[in-house]
């Protein structure tokens, strides 16, 4: 919740978004996008996610690694 500036969400109370992305081949992530009803929630989220510097473990078919769609549920109360 450190990388989420709460000075920039519009609003208070409770906010849900999705946020999803692609964990690409070499385990970097990419298209990230949030879906939630508060739009400064959603940035903030986007903005967390962007700021995670370790590559993700990508999924793998056959031992072979591939792109697949991660969704990343978030929740707070503001």
């Amino acid at each position: 919740a450190k990388n989420i500036d709460v000075n920039k969400i519009k609003g208070k109370g409770t906010f849900s978004t999705d946020v999803t992305f692609v964990v690409e081949n070499d385990g970097s992530i990419s298209e990230i996008k949030a879906t939630g009803q508060n739009q400064s929630f959603n940035e903030q989220a986007v903005r967390a996610i962007k700021k995670i510097q370790i590559k993700w473990s990508p999924a793998k078919v056959n031992d072979v690694p591939v792109r697949a769609r991660f969704r990343f549920p978030a929740r707070a109360n503001i």
